[in-house]
């Protein structure tokens, strides 16, 4: 296979594995595979690799005959995710406390207790300091196999919470949180760590699916996880959702080409 090509391939997935975890593609959108061999520069062959890789992410769904379109996430993929979260991350954690660096963790833990930054921070703000955390301890597990699957969970969580919103009063708590996790690895004590991990992801479960809950209850607003385009039945996308789809995907170009200045 050619070097440039694969360079090519990833090179899509990564702009849509993004645009279809910040909404810039939304639940239900259709993938046309002529649109993006039109926007990409990239033949069918290669364009079906990519939407395979995407529906292996959960990202996509590809229909027989109908085509692919972005992943609905329901409340029931969210149980499902943090399932996995609980099941796996506490573990990484005991992990993390065994096989940490700790030069990088004590830049960690130092970033953790800067109380003058981080009085300053905004929910998004504190949400990537402590997917930053978790990222870290991704890596110091050790494990290359959890590190696989954990790209595919961050992702998945990512979407999550672009579609539910992050609140001020969640991710203070998950700071807290945080704060007990990455003390326990930067001591070296791995049950704590594990404990403690495994507390933080079931109260952040909880909070999701509060969320969920709030935003049915509100009439489902835009971008949440419960106002959901399904494919069509026969396979056919409207006009309608076809010019939505083209004013996203040229917004998208515009994004990626400025950030590519």
């Amino acid at each position: 296979m050619d070097a440039n090509s694969q360079l090519d391939k990833n090179r899509v997935f990564a702009i849509l594995a993004e645009e279809i975890v910040t909404q810039q593609l939304g639940p239900g959108e259709a993938l046309p595979e002529r649109r993006l061999v039109q926007r990409f520069g990239l033949s069918r062959t290669p364009i079906r690799e990519i939407l395979r890789r995407l529906h292996n992410e959960y990202l996509v769904e590809v229909y027989p005959n109908r085509g692919a379109y972005v992943r609905s996430l329901t409340p029931a993929n969210a149980r499902d995710l943090f399932q996995m979260r609980e099941t796996l991350e506490p573990f990484a954690a005991r992990l993390a406390a065994e096989f940490r660096p700790d030069d990088e963790v004590a830049a960690l833990l130092a970033r953790f207790s800067d109380e003058g930054v981080i009085s300053k921070m905004g929910p998004q703000q504190l949400a990537e300091l402590g997917e930053a955390l978790h990222d870290a301890i991704a890596v110091w597990s050790s494990n290359a196999l959890y590190a696989n699957m954990y790209g595919i969970l961050r992702r998945q969580t990512q979407r999550l919470r672009a579609m539910t919103r992050t609140r001020i009063e969640i991710e203070t708590a998950s700071l807290g949180e945080h704060r007990a996790i990455v003390r326990a690895i930067a001591e070296g004590k791995s049950e704590q760590a594990y404990l403690a991990m495994e507390q933080h992801l079931r109260r952040s479960h909880t909070a999701v699916l509060a969320g969920l809950q709030a935003h049915r209850q509100a009439g489902d607003a835009p971008g949440t996880l419960d106002s959901i385009n399904q494919p069509p039945p026969d396979g056919r996308v409207s006009a309608a959702h076809n010019r939505h789809s083209v004013d996203r995907e040229s917004r998208a170009d515009a994004s990626h080409r400025e950030r590519s200045r």
